[in-house]
């Protein structure tokens, strides 16, 4: 089952703020909780998860704070495929991506490309008319902060049509 690195998005005001835009570009309520992938391992077997889990027990990082602003998309600006809600942050998450790769690489995991931060909104089935001007609008709306004080393990299953995310670990920051 396809398992990935994650931070979850738990802000009141960030998740409040997602889903209005959600709603607004017709997408359909979310059914998991908002994350940002730090790694996507693919299909991951149990044994290999738990050798996953053991691995992310090495990263060390102290919490910090990223700012969820702006909206775009991954695709044709007049057909996108994935509509993304961005992240800013001063570097920590990058370093935080980094640590993450060195703790699983040696299992055989490698990042094949550079980290673009980001929450996906929703994935574009159907071309829908106004997607364009409601990208527009929200190019620079500002969502609020979102303190990172741990990363998940997290395993997606397939169910009922949809993909139910199950948390397998979780590693907190150290204590300032």
């Amino acid at each position: 089952m396809q398992t990935f690195v994650s931070i979850a998005i738990d802000s009141g005001p960030v998740v409040a703020g997602l889903d209005k835009v959600r709603a607004e570009l017709g997408a359909p309520p979310r059914t998991n909780p908002d994350h940002i992938t730090l790694a996507f391992l693919g299909d991951v077997d149990d044994q290999t998860a738990e050798r996953v889990g053991t691995s992310l027990c090495s990263v060390e990082f102290t919490a910090f704070e990223i700012r969820i602003a702006s909206v775009g998309s991954f695709g044709p600006k007049t057909s996108p495929r994935i509509v993304w809600a961005g992240i800013q942050d001063s570097g920590s998450l990058r370093v935080l991506a980094e640590s993450v790769d060195a703790a699983i690489g040696p299992l055989g995991f490698s990042r094949e490309r550079r980290l673009t931060p980001h929450i996906t909104l929703f994935r574009v089935k159907n071309k829908s008319a106004g997607l364009t001007d409601v990208l527009a609008k929200h190019q620079n709306k500002v969502f609020g902060v979102q303190r990172v004080a741990a990363i998940s393990l997290v395993r997606s299953e397939p169910s009922d049509g949809r993909h139910v995310h199950h948390i397998l670990q979780t590693v907190g920051a150290l204590a300032a």
